[in-house]
């Protein structure tokens, strides 16, 4: 921390070039953010606002410098507080220190305290030069297509039928397909191509000075690209034979049996995944016991459908599958130990009982959660018990305004009454509180 406070990240932007004050060589038309690469950062954008955010869900306000423009578009770098982030617009959002001004900052514009000035600047400096070549290709390109195509070499009428008998090689296409438009768009890409390669010519340094006084500045030529001279990748030589071989006796999806019998399975593992372990539909307030009962029996229901129905299912499957095979890799009807051990019919099995477990574990999970979330609904952000027939709660809106239009508070889950026993002066609840909780972690 020591070392990122001693480091002026002003001067570190100076030495890759980039310097705020002068407005010239840090303007454009195109805008920086585009540009930037995230992967210079060690954190996401909201990951920084979490880590100021504390055991509580206050979220405090984050030091660090901004880069300020004044009217003429110079910048310099200010102390900021940020205290949000907009994930919408890609925009942090804070104030000035030592002032109230609000400000509104991108990543490239705010430098946290809590990170390398070092880095930072390097990702300044590469957003700023792949604009500058953005700008170099655009302008590039502007130039080429704005070339006259009157004197250029065209497509002779060999080449064209050449072109159209490759293209309309059905004869659906050799009735019905309109060649024209075809014929007059590859004849414009092939006058571009021509012009490309002029302009191409005259941009080396050695005729730069007679045709183009400024420097496009594109980036340098990738000598190593080249045109293959097959249109295919080239492979070592190999023994293709024997390669298959070894495929064939490593992998199970040398039958179709297996594809077959394998997509059905996935598609059931699939469909089971929906099924809810827990009952989360409710449309009257009931009292602990008859909830109880209703997610015992959810759970019951559960347990016979995977228990009974999906693996019988799953047997058939296997069973119908592998039928018609004889002796070899999936022999259904093997009786010998070894050979079984040894055979692809185990691995096939081992594959079943790996998506039987991720089924489960899956469905498990998203139950598990539906139900939290379930059980969340339920709970006001804030109660208030003004008397023994008036309770006031507070509940939280949801976020999107479309749905707060729709919100309706929930109704009672759980039925309480409130009793004054004989010869007692205190009332007491029919059901504790804490015995409703206990009630419900039960269930897990």
């Amino acid at each position: 921390k020591k070392l990122f406070s001693s480091l002026d990240i002003a001067d570190l932007l100076k030495s890759e070039g980039i310097d705020y004050l002068d407005t010239k060589s840090t303007s454009s038309w195109l805008p920086l953010e585009p540009f930037d690469d995230d992967s210079f950062d060690s954190r996401k954008n909201e990951e920084w606002i979490d880590l100021a955010r504390d055991e509580y869900g206050t979220t405090h306000a984050i030091p660090g410098k901004g880069l300020r423009k004044d009217a003429t578009g110079a910048g310099t770098w200010q102390r900021v507080l940020v205290h949000s982030y907009e994930s919408k617009n890609q925009i942090f959002k804070g104030v000035w220190d030592g002032t109230e001004d609000e400000v509104r900052l991108s990543r490239l514009n705010l430098l946290f305290d809590a990170e390398d000035p070092r880095i930072f600047a390097r990702r300044v400096a590469h957003a700023h030069q792949q604009r500058k070549y953005a700008d170099a290709y655009i302008r590039y390109n502007f130039y080429i297509d704005n070339m006259p195509y009157d004197e250029t070499t065209s497509l002779d009428q060999e080449q064209k039928q050449r072109l159209l008998s490759n293209a309309l090689n059905t004869a659906a296409l050799k009735n019905n397909a309109e060649t024209n438009p075809l014929i007059a768009e590859v004849t414009l890409d092939f006058a571009r191509t021509m012009n490309k390669i002029v302009f191409d010519k005259y941009t080396n340094p050695e005729f730069k000075a007679n045709l183009i006084l400024k420097d496009l500045g594109l980036p340098d030529k990738d000598d190593d690209l080249y045109a293959p001279h097959f249109g295919m990748i080239t492979i070592p030589p190999h023994d293709f034979p024997e390669q298959f071989s070894n495929f064939c006796f490593h992998s199970l999806y040398i039958k179709e049996e297996v594809i077959t019998s394998l997509e059905q399975i996935k598609l059931d593992c699939n469909r089971a995944r929906d099924v809810k372990l827990f009952n989360t539909d409710f449309t009257k307030t009931m009292r602990i016991e008859e909830f109880k009962q209703i997610e015992a029996s959810a759970i019951s229901q559960c347990s016979y459908f995977f228990k009974e129905q999906w693996v019988q299912t799953l047997q058939k499957i296997i069973a119908d599958s592998f039928t018609d095979v004889g002796k070899g890799w999936f022999n259904m009807k093997e009786t010998s130990k070894e050979t079984y051990e040894f055979g692809k019919l185990k691995k096939y099995l081992t594959v079943v009982k790996l998506l039987m477990q991720d089924t489960l574990i899956s469905m498990t999970q998203k139950s598990v959660e539906e139900f939290v979330q379930c059980m969340k609904t339920y709970v006001p952000k804030q109660c208030e018990v003004k008397s023994a027939n008036f309770v006031e709660n507070e509940w939280e809106k949801p976020k999107d305004p479309r749905e707060e239009e729709v919100f309706e508070e929930p109704m009672a889950l759980f039925q309480i009454d409130l009793l004054k026993r004989q010869n007692q002066d205190t009332f007491s609840y029919s059901t504790e509180p804490q015995s409703i909780v206990i009630r419900i972690l039960e269930l897990f």
